[in-house]
């Protein structure tokens, strides 16, 4: 069982709204339902029943309770994920202009780029080798802590950080955060430690734009879709607010 000092649902907080005040900045308006994951990401029904209770739960723990900030997580969440389809960053590239787009200075030409293609763990070793709490090349450690959860926890420093505050040793069993719980959990304590959720609370497009930057390094995906086809951030947020009633 994960450690925890958060409050189960069971506590009196949970059944006291003065003292859910004391323990939330939020007061919590929606459950996170199949249902509502399907309309709001359109994601599958059978992905919806294991994701739905899973960020529910983790959205609770970590404050993530109001209309501005269920909206701009779920929206950015699905697109990271390909609607909680994947745990781990693609990192199986086809182009190498693309290469050249993300890491601009990692690939200062086409035919260096090429090298790179379709060759995933070699990649992940060199884009993220001697950073981010990682060792050389040689180490492997850029591959194994590529983007985890589904908002891409990335780099051996954060995935330690990350299995302290969730409770589960990520770093020695990665395979812990393909689990929906882990995964939310993982994405939720990202949110919360890295300043997201005070830009979620603007609810507004310079603040989305720049919550993405902070989430994504830049601005991919966010008026433009991907490579892999994902709607683009900006069209999921607005799908989000309508499935929960909210304006756009």
């Amino acid at each position: 069982r994960p450690r925890s000092r958060w409050k189960s649902r069971g506590s009196a907080a949970s059944c006291n709204p003065t003292a859910l005040r004391g323990a939330y900045a939020t007061i919590r308006v929606m459950k996170i339902t199949p249902e509502f994951l399907v309309a709001a990401t359109h994601c599958s029904g059978s992905i919806a029943l294991s994701a739905a209770p899973a960020l529910d739960a983790a959205m609770a723990r970590f404050d993530i309770l109001s209309n501005a900030r269920v909206a701009a997580f779920i929206a950015q969440l699905a697109h990271e994920s390909g609607g909680f389809t994947r745990t781990r960053e693609n990192m199986n590239y086809s182009k190498p202009e693309t290469l050249m787009k993300t890491w601009p200075s990692r690939f200062p030409s086409l035919d260096f780029a090429r090298q790179y293609i379709k060759v995933p763990e070699k990649l992940a070793n060199y884009v993220y080798c001697n950073r981010l709490g990682n060792g050389p090349i040689a180490s492997g450690d850029g591959y194994r802590f590529r983007g985890g959860a589904w908002t891409q926890i990335t780099g051996l420093a954060m995935w330690r950080a990350c299995a302290d505050a969730i409770g589960y040793p990520i770093v020695d069993d990665q395979r812990l955060i393909d689990q929906p719980t882990v995964s939310a959990l993982a994405s939720a304590w990202f949110w919360s430690a890295n300043g997201l959720l005070a830009l979620a609370d603007r609810d507004t497009l310079d603040g989305y734009r720049t919550l993405t930057k902070r989430l994504n390094g830049g601005l991919v995906g966010f008026e433009d879709g991907n490579d892999w086809g994902n709607d683009d951030r900006v069209e999921n947020w607005a799908t989000v607010k309508r499935a929960m009633g909210i304006a756009a």
